[in-house]
């Protein structure tokens, strides 16, 4: 997945606020309208970020009157493979690869479905 091999995972803190900040994470729709990205699973939101270089597989967890935590997950932990993350992202471009926040699909979804709940 990466060129070094090396595992990547990032842990991120927020400071503490209102569920509200959650919607700061827009999409990108087929149509190019902002729509909610995130998929709830348990108690944590995935959802996918795509860069120029890499995509993602991303949750956050909001609780209240906690701070908010989101985390890069290794995709591969969770048998969900480079071509699945791609397709979703451009399942939501028209086929392009555009960097952005993006749903994930009902393949992967299911996936994690499975693993986790």
């Amino acid at each position: 997945m990466f060129a070094d091999g090396k595992k990547r995972m990032q842990w991120l803190f927020f400071d503490q606020g209102s569920s509200s900040r959650m919607d700061d994470f827009p999409c990108v729709s087929p149509v190019g309208e902002a729509q909610d990205c995130r998929v709830l699973i348990g108690q944590w939101y995935y959802y996918l970020h795509a860069t120029n270089e890499t995509i993602d597989l991303c949750r956050t967890r909001e609780d209240v009157g906690r701070p908010w935590l989101t985390e890069v997950l290794n995709a591969e932990e969770y048998a969900i493979s480079e071509d699945d993350l791609e397709s979703a992202v451009r399942q939501w471009t028209n086929g392009t690869m555009e960097p952005g926040y993006y749903q994930i699909s009902p393949q992967i979804e299911q996936k994690l479905r499975i693993l986790l709940e």
